[in-house]
């Protein structure tokens, strides 16, 4: 049976925005895969990560792909932030440190920038204050003192500026204390060297002696370390703050289809997030490593807020935030690139791999196939016959493998970065995913409900030394099989 209840969206909507009748938020909802709020009205689009950050192996994503199925997955919330950031106090939330500095090692309310440049104190201070208002390095304790002094060793410094000095003029008078340049304060901590200060009107922290304080010149040409506060972010707890768009950001690991996800942010007053420059797609990326190390390609992606509406003959972008879509960062295998695999992106490593192989040898293969749960039976026939494996690819731009053997015939077709469902040629069922790491094409077998027990594996195909190589890996077994060209 079914009943009305009081969730709507105007059909006019272009961000398809839904509400309550009586006015509430929208904080909960439950859509079937095939009703309500749907993928049949809207394509939408995921960002690929590294789901554990800095491998080598991911650096070629980063990138957006389209034609997301319904699948769950993770995905990234933007909202913003409560006001725009100010330099403030310690009892505010959330310090941040703009880019281009570091924090301190025990004080967040404070950054730090290097100058590598050396100058004198005079020019020094300018060129720090040139720099969001910072200044040389105002010392309060012994803690602060140890950071710049390591901050100056990792640098290569021997001596470097801090921001004390007996010649700031007040009022037209020359003051005989030592003052900080940043609020001209009295020092109420000194870290002198026995008999300093002493002739030098200007005060530097040498690393070669412990870190102590020594009146200079101040016409001395040295390093400079600047000293600025934090800036505040209003962002809820947990949410990143990112200062070139003054955002508050936040990814959620827990799965939901891609109507859900947009619902789920619009109820803490976000959308999904929407990316307008490289430096902010690098951010997401950042924000986005669930550290989980299964190889997933729903762990690896995360969904964004990009989207055209599947009725559109145009197939117009669109952000779910309503945001001009002024930058887009798709992967080359993806949207302009879908008319042929073969694109300018095809190279030659690639290419090799198209044609018929032959299976000429083998290793380790009997534990792969025990690995992924094949019977004694299959892995007996698996181990004597010499299949021939073409891989072409068609006229829509479709990768296809065909396996002939006197076993059992099997093809597949995929296009790259889409899961499609697929039988393997012992049977089992899987969600597979393609996609080239650099020249190998790299195949990810995922567990499906029509094949619960079916044990996920990753095929990677590439050419070494003319041979083609399959190198298969399933629960911590990895076995290799070496095709001669036909």
């Amino acid at each position: 049976t079914d009943i009305y209840i009081g969730l709507y969206r105007d059909t006019t909507d272009p961000v398809g925005t839904m509400h309550w009748t009586d006015g509430t938020s929208v904080n909960y909802s439950t859509w079937t895969e095939n009703n309500g709020f749907t993928y049949s009205e809207k394509l939408w689009t995921t960002l690929v990560v590294d789901p554990v950050s800095g491998r080598d192996i991911y650096k070629k994503f980063n990138a957006w792909f389209s034609k997301d199925i319904p699948t769950a997955r993770g995905f990234v919330c933007k909202k913003q932030s409560n006001e725009v950031p100010q330099q403030g106090t310690s009892n505010a939330l959330n310090p941040v440190c703009l880019l281009g500095s570091t924090p301190s090692s025990h004080d967040p309310t404070l950054c730090y920038f290097i100058v590598n440049e050396t100058n004198t104190f005079e020019n020094a201070e300018s060129l720090c204050q040139a720099h969001n208002a910072a200044h040389l390095p105002k010392i309060n304790d012994l803690f602060t003192n140890v950071y710049i002094g390591n901050l100056a060793r990792s640098n290569g410094f021997d001596n470097v500026w801090i921001g004390a000095t007996d010649t700031i003029i007040s009022k037209g008078e020359t003051c005989s204390n030592w003052y900080w340049t940043s609020g001209n304060q009295l020092l109420s901590f000194t870290d002198w060297a026995p008999s300093e200060p002493s002739s030098g009107d200007c005060a530097m922290l040498s690393v070669k002696d412990g870190y102590y304080w020594h009146s200079q010149d101040c016409n001395t040409f040295l390093p400079t370390i600047c000293q600025l506060p934090a800036v505040y972010s209003i962002c809820d707890p947990d949410w990143n703050y990112f200062n070139v768009t003054h955002m508050c950001y936040k990814t959620f690991i827990n799965p939901l289809l891609a109507p859900d996800s947009e619902v789920f942010c619009q109820a803490r007053g976000a959308h999904l997030v929407s990316i307008h420059s490289q430096e902010e797609n690098e951010f997401v990326v950042s924000i986005s490593a669930s550290g989980i190390t299964i190889p997933s390609w729903a762990i690896m992606s995360i969904r964004i807020g990009i989207y055209h509406l599947s009725i559109d003959p145009a197939k117009v972008w669109k952000w779910t935030d309503g945001t001009n879509v002024n930058y887009t960062n798709w992967d080359v295998n993806d949207y302009n690139y879908v008319n042929s695999g073969m694109t300018e992106e095809c190279t030659p490593g690639r290419k090799a791999l198209l044609g018929k192989w032959q299976l000429d040898r083998a290793e380790n293969f009997d534990e792969y196939m025990k690995a992924i749960g094949i019977g004694a039976f299959k892995r007996t026939i698996g181990n004597s016959i010499k299949p021939v494996i073409e891989i072409t690819v068609l006229n829509d731009g479709a990768w296809q493998v065909a396996v002939k053997s006197t076993f059992k015939n099997q093809e597949w077709k995929f296009k790259l970065g889409e899961k499609t469902k697929q039988k393997t040629i012992d049977g089992r069922t899987f969600w597979i995913t393609a996609y080239f790491d650099g020249d190998t094409l790299v195949e990810y077998q995922e567990t499906c409900p029509d094949d619960q027990n079916a044990i996920p594996s990753t095929i990677k195909r590439y050419i070494k030394d003319g041979e083609l190589v399959a190198e298969c890996v399933a629960g911590g077994i990895v076995a290799f099989r070496y095709f001669k060209k036909l």
